[in-house]
């Protein structure tokens, strides 16, 4: 289980600040999904804290560095697609991603527990498909960011899908609008720096890298940020 939540909350919170519009939440390699529920977990560090102290899922020393900008977060949608994914709402899909958690790691089981929980009260669009198909079928919506997100997913797709996913990247950004806004959103590796907090916000193709992290750990250690122009 990669549990890019920390990261993606924080980049919203970018997205947030720089325009107070609803979310629309768009992850491919989304695995069972349950990071699409982030906005649900609890997050905290030194860096500050997000979410409700009461959440079933709470990521505890996720945040070090600088806080994030203050914005209010408001979900409206929330789909991904995977090549094999897995429904966490069924017994067979909470058994087998529970297989997955080593005996030792009792943190891990009881975060993946919370996250069970969640996905089985907020209700999620999960589809069996490519990459390529995830992005294809993403839209705009008047009103609303469009974000689209992947975790340690771009080294797994072949040059076909990689294209595919550059090209309709792109395209949605060409097409946004101050009402209909896209931001894409992604943690990554690079050649030289660890995995990078990428996050690339349309109108404008604003990119910034918002700070580091370990591929599947705890902290992400964010970078020193600056206010969005106004627009």
């Amino acid at each position: 289980m990669r549990w890019g939540a920390r990261r993606r909350c924080r980049g919203l919170r970018h997205a947030a600040a720089e325009a107070a519009l609803p979310v629309r939440l768009v992850e491919a390699g989304a695995s069972a999904g349950l990071n699409l529920r982030a906005d649900s977990f609890h997050i905290a560090g030194d860096a500050g804290g997000y979410g409700d102290p009461s959440s079933p899922v709470v990521l505890r020393g996720a945040w070090q560095g600088q806080p994030p900008p203050a914005a209010r977060l408001e979900v409206t949608g929330r789909t991904g697609g995977d090549a094999d994914p897995i429904d966490a709402t069924t017994p067979e899909g909470r058994l087998r991603l529970t297989a997955y958690v080593w005996p030792d790691q009792a943190d891990r089981l009881t975060r993946l527990r919370g996250g069970l929980a969640l996905a089985a009260a907020l209700p999620a669009d999960l589809r069996r498909e490519s990459v390529a198909a995830t992005v294809a079928r993403t839209t705009l919506a008047d009103g609303s960011w469009t974000v689209l997100w992947h975790s340690v997913v771009r080294q797994y797709l072949d040059p076909g899908e990689r294209a595919a996913l550059a090209q309709r990247v792109s395209a949605l950004g060409a097409a946004a609008t101050p009402s209909a806004r896209f931001a894409y959103l992604h943690l990554e590796p690079s050649t030289d720096r660890g995995f990078l907090v990428t996050l690339t916000t349309w109108p404008g193709g604003r990119e910034r890298v918002l700070g580091t992290a370990a591929a599947h750990g705890i902290p992400v250690i964010w970078a020193p940020h600056r206010a969005a122009p106004a627009e």
